[in-house]
């Protein structure tokens, strides 16, 4: 698979990650237009190494995690039951959007605060 392909597939999920592209425009600076664009791959736009950084930075991801094929994180994850899963989907059906919204910005900084204990720790 080629780059441009695999960051098309991953501005995918990092808008899942971010919630909404909205959200993820405003967090990575890259206008919301830009990022529709990028999405399709006949428009001629390409998300290129800067934006690419800039997308990873503001979600807490890895240096290049744009640049690299990933495979569905929950479900492909052996540390997470199914049974689990189901579970937590079932208790964020019972949020309010707010709610949500709160819960991912956490998940975010506990994930942040891991790589960042990871890097000091090694």
């Amino acid at each position: 698979m080629d780059i441009k392909t695999i960051r098309i597939n991953n501005l995918a999920k990092a808008i899942s990650l971010a919630g909404t592209a909205k959200k993820l425009a405003a967090l990575s600076n890259i206008s919301e237009s830009y990022l529709s664009l990028c999405q399709k791959p006949d428009s001629g736009k390409n998300l290129g190494s800067n934006k690419a950084r800039a997308i990873e930075k503001a979600l807490g991801l890895e240096h290049g995690w744009m640049d690299h094929e990933h495979d569905d994180l929950a479900t492909n994850n052996p540390a997470i039951d199914s049974s689990e899963l189901k579970e937590l989907a079932f208790i964020i059906t019972l949020l309010n959007d707010r709610e949500r919204d709160d819960l991912r910005e956490f998940a975010q900084s506990m994930y942040r605060m891991r790589k960042i204990r990871e890097k000091y720790d090694s």
